[in-house]
């Protein structure tokens, strides 16, 4: 597919660097920016730039139907997502695809199926790629401790569970879901671990209910 002119779903050192890419490449670009953006240098290096919302990104540059209505009212032919924010979201390279509009990255076939790490580890096994040595699945404490101790490494006594962000947003709880994470912590402490540490951006509503949760149980 070809195209002339390339939305940038970024900001930031980034979103200069492919900017100045599309240009010496003869590319048209298109900046999208915040409210707390608005003087950023991607906006003025950009042939074009478009306001997407509030300065938090779940209210700008995680609106995949925002940037793709602008991309479509800009006549960007493609979107390059930069790193973060949608680069590994695989439902918006589906609607970039679905609208005509080419994703500059990983089809979504192949974001779904990297998206989690040990199913990765899994994929790259049957294909004969070498791997780092490690426990799947790795919720077992014992196993876990097992296999350090054989190389002479010493691991914390707590078990840490690192949230991010993300979670803390309504539409990416119900996506994941309290129970699912529950469960892993369930199945930690069962196989052996003394505790579990939780480490997330912010005092998020999802850990104080899913510590709650855990109390019951």
């Amino acid at each position: 597919m070809t195209f002339r002119k390339i939305l940038v779903a970024n900001r930031g050192e980034i979103a200069c660097r492919v900017m100045r890419t599309a240009h010496r490449l003869g590319y048209r670009t298109v900046a999208v920016y915040s409210h707390a953006d608005a003087n950023a240098l991607h906006v003025k290096q950009a042939d074009e730039a478009f306001l997407i919302g509030g300065p938090r990104p779940v209210d700008s540059y995680l609106r995949g139907d925002v940037i793709l209505d602008i991309a479509r009212r800009s006549g960007a032919e493609a979107v390059h997502p930069g790193y973060g924010f949608l680069s590994e979201n695989e439902a918006f390279a589906a609607a970039c695809e679905k609208m005509g509009i080419a994703f500059i990255g990983p089809t979504p076939e192949a974001i779904k199926k990297m998206g989690s790490k040990s199913h990765a580890k899994t994929l790259m096994q049957a294909a004969n790629v070498p791997v780092v040595p490690g426990i799947m699945p790795f919720h077992n404490y014992a196993k876990i401790a097992q296999f350090a101790q054989r190389d002479g490494i010493e691991i914390p006594r707590w078990v840490a569970l690192k949230m991010e962000g993300f979670l803390d947003d309504a539409a990416s709880i119900r996506a994941f879901g309290l129970d699912v994470i529950a469960s892993l912590c369930e199945r930690l402490i069962a196989g052996g671990a003394p505790g579990i540490h939780f480490y997330t951006m912010n005092q998020s509503t999802l850990t104080a209910e899913l510590c709650r949760r855990l109390a019951r149980d």
